[in-house]
C-alpha cells in the first residue's frame, strides 16, 4: 500500500491548506505556506503544534475517501449499520455494509475506508512524535501536552483498527492471532501484521505515555481545556474505550470514571436532562459534550457534509433511512426523553400509557397515515417522501429525528459530536457489572438514567449478564448514529437477528413482505451467524496487500 499511502498524506496536506475552517479555530497553516520543515524546525516555536492541529481538522472535515459525509464521525456511522440497532424494511443505499457484504469483501468500501483514515491519523501523529522538540516550545508543559495529544490519539486509532481488522481480545489468552500493522515510526516501509496482543501492549504503551505526560503538563498548569483537543476527560475517554474493547473492565471502569469526576469537578461537561437532549445534536456547546469540533456558518460543505446526510432536516437526495431496532426502544419508559429522537409508529395508549386493546384484545394501532402528524414541520421532504397513494416512504417504525442542522434545508453545518460523557456512564456501569458489582453498576446506570427518563427504575433481580445488557441497551439508544455500537456487539459477541428485532408489529400490512425479504435468504447470507464468525473481522483492503507484500489477509 506503499503507494497508496503517500497519496492520502499528500491529499491530507492539501486538505488542511484549502479548507476555509475558521483561522482562529484550528490556527492552520494556509496551502501557501504549508511546509513540514517549517513545522517542525528548531527555531518555529511551536512548529508540531501545526500538525497536530492539521489531525483535528482531519478527524472532522476530511473525506479519507468516503462516499458520503466528511470526517472520521462519519465513518463510525457507517460502521454501526452492521450492528442490529439498525432495521430496514424498503430500498435505501449502503445496504452492502447493512447486509455485512462490504466490509468482508478485500475490494469494500467500508474496509478500505476505516483502513486508510486511520493510518493516516496514525502516520501524521508519528510525525509528531518523532519531530517535536523541547526547544520548539514556549513552555515545557505545552511540549508535553502536544506529544501527550499525539501519542492518545494514535492508541485510540490503533484501538479502531485492532477492533475492525482482528478477533476480539481474549483476556487470559495468548491473542497469538494477527492483529493490525503496528506503525510507531514515520516510515512507509511495507511491514507485517503484529498480533493481537502485541496490538494492545502498544496501545497500553501509549495510552500510559500520553497519560503520564498530560499528568506533567497539568503539574505545569499546562492543560488545555477545549472540546477540539485531546483535553483531559477525553484522555481518560479514550482510555476507557480501548481497555473495554480489551475486555479489561476494571481499567475501562477506572479510567471512565476518572473521565466523569475530572470533568465535573471543574464544570467542564454535565449530564444533559430532559428537553436539552432535543437541541438537534448540533452544538459543541452542549452540556454533555467532551469531544466535538465546531463550524462556522460560512463553511457550508453542503453534500459533503455529515449533517447533509445524517440530519433529519437537510434536503439531501442520499439521506439514508434505517428504523431503530424496536426490541430496544419498546423498552425505554414511557417518559425517556429519547423516544423523541424518533418518529416510531406505536400502539394508541390510554392515560397509564397502556396499549389500548380492541374487540379482540389486542393491541390497537393507529391508521398508518396518521404518522404524518409527527413528522416535524422543517423534516426534509427528500427524506420523509410519500408514495402515490399518501403513504410514507421512509422507516416510520423508528426513524430518527435525533440529528439537525443549524439552519435547515439551505445550510449543512453542524458541529460534530466524537464524545459525550454520557458514554463514560455507561462504560462505568457496563464494566462494573461485568465485575460483579451489581450495586455500584446499578447506582451508575441510575444517575445517567434519570437524566433520560425520570422514572427510571433499574429491573430487580437482574444477574451481572441482564445487567450489563441493560446498561447496553441505554447506552446503544444514546449512542444512535454517534458509532461504537458495531465494537460493543463485536466484544460480547451479540449475533444480529433483525427478524426477531418487533419492528414487524408496527408496520402496516403491505410493507411486511419487505421487511422478511430484506432481511433473510440471500440478503442476510454473510451475517454472522454465532460469536465466533470469521464474519466480525473486516477484510485487509486490496490496496494494502498489493503494496505491502509482508501484510497477510484475514481468512476470507
Amino acid at each position: 500500500m506503499k503507494k497508496k499511502f503517500i497519496c492520502a498524506l499528500a491529499s491530507a496536506c492539501l486538505f488542511l491548506g484549502a479548507t476555509s475552517c475558521n483561522k482562529d479555530y484550528l490556527n492552520t497553516f494556509p496551502s501557501s505556506t504549508f511546509d513540514e520543515e517549517q513545522l517542525t524546525n528548531v527555531n518555529t516555536k511551536n512548529g508540531t503544534e501545526g500538525i497536530l492541529q492539521g489531525i483535528h481538522g482531519m478527524l472532522y472535515q476530511y473525506s479519507f475517501g468516503q462516499w458520503f459525509g466528511n470526517g472520521l464521525h462519519s465513518l463510525n456511522t457507517r460502521i454501526d449499520w452492521i450492528s442490529d440497532l439498525y432495521v430496514n424494511t424498503r430500498p435505501a443505499y449502503y445496504m452492502g455494509i447493512y447486509r455485512w457484504d462490504d466490509h468482508v469483501d478485500p475490494y469494500g468500501g467500508m474496509n478500505f475506508s476505516a483502513w486508510d483514515s486511520w493510518y493516516t491519523v496514525i502516520q501524521h501523529c508519528n510525525k509528531v512524535i518523532a519531530k517535536s522538540k523541547p526547544e520548539q516550545y514556549e513552555t515545557e508543559g505545552h511540549f508535553k501536552e502536544v506529544l501527550a495529544e499525539a501519542y492518545l490519539l494514535r492508541a485510540h486509532a490503533m484501538s479502531n483498527l485492532v477492533q475492525y481488522f482482528a478477533p476480539r481480545y481474549n483476556p487470559g489468552g495468548d491473542n497469538s492471532e494477527l492483529g493490525i500493522i503496528i506503525r510507531t515510526e514515520p516510515t512507509l516501509d511495507p511491514q507485517a501484521r503484529g498480533t493481537v496482543e502485541e496490538t494492545y501492549a502498544q496501545i497500553t504503551q501509549d495510552l500510559k505515555t500520553g497519560l503520564d505526560l498530560m499528568g506533567e503538563a497539568a503539574e505545569k498548569k499546562s492543560l488545555i481545556w477545549e472540546k477540539n483537543r485531546i483535553n483531559l476527560p477525553v484522555a481518560y475517554g479514550i482510555a476507557a474505550r480501548a481497555l473495554l474493547g480489551k475486555r479489561d473492565y476494571a481499567g475501562a471502569e477506572k479510567y471512565a470514571l476518572l473521565s466523569i469526576q475530572t470533568a465535573e469537578k471543574v464544570g467542564f461537561a454535565r449530564l444533559q436532562k430532559g428537553d436539552e437532549l432535543l437541541n438537534g445534536f448540533n452544538s459543541v456547546s452542549a452540556a454533555e459534550w467532551i469531544w466535538g469540533y465546531k463550524y462556522t456558518l460560512d463553511q457550508n460543505p453542503m453534500f459533503a457534509a455529515w449533517g447533509a446526510h445524517y440530519s433529519y432536516n437537510f434536503g439531501s437526495l442520499k439521506a439514508p433511512t434505517y428504523a431503530i431496532n424496536r426490541s430496544y426502544f419498546d423498552k425505554m419508559g414511557m417518559k425517556d426523553v429519547r423516544r423523541r429522537w424518533f418518529i416510531a409508529r406505536d400502539y394508541l395508549r390510554d392515560a397509564a400509557g397502556n396499549p389500548i386493546l380492541d374487540a379482540k384484545g389486542k393491541p390497537q394501532l393507529p391508521p398508518i397515515m396518521d404518522i404524518w402528524n409527527d413528522v416535524p414541520e422543517d423534516g426534509s421532504g427528500t427524506l420523509f417522501k410519500e408514495l402515490r397513494n399518501g403513504k410514507p416512504d421512509w422507516e416510520y417504525t423508528g426513524q430518527q429525528i435525533k440529528f439537525a442542522t443549524l439552519e435547515g434545508a439551505g445550510n449543512a453545518v453542524m458541529d460534530a459530536v466524537f464524545m459525550r460523557l454520557g458514554e463514560m456512564y455507561y462504560i462505568a456501569a457496563e464494566a462494573q457489572a461485568r465485575q460483579g458489582k451489581l450495586a455500584e453498576a446499578s447506582k451508575t446506570l441510575t444517575k445517567v438514567m434519570i437524566s433520560r427518563d425520570p422514572q427510571y427504575v433499574v429491573p430487580s433481580g437482574l444477574s451481572a449478564d441482564d445487567l450489563a445488557f441493560e446498561v447496553l441497551r441505554n447506552k446503544w439508544i444514546d449512542l444512535y448514529y454517534e458509532g461504537g455500537v458495531f465494537f460493543d456487539q463485536k466484544r460480547i459477541g451479540h449475533v444480529c437477528a433483525r427478524l426477531q428485532s418487533g419492528n414487524d408489529k408496527y408496520l402496516d400490512p403491505a410493507d411486511l413482505t419487505n421487511f422478511t425479504v430484506r432481511n433473510s435468504g440471500t440478503n442476510a447470507m454473510n451475517i454472522a451467524k454465532d460469536a465466533n464468525s470469521k464474519k466480525w473481522v473486516f477484510a485487509i483492503p486490496y490496496d494494502e496487500l498489493k503494496g505491502n507484500k509482508l501484510c497477510e489477509q484475514n481468512p476470507l
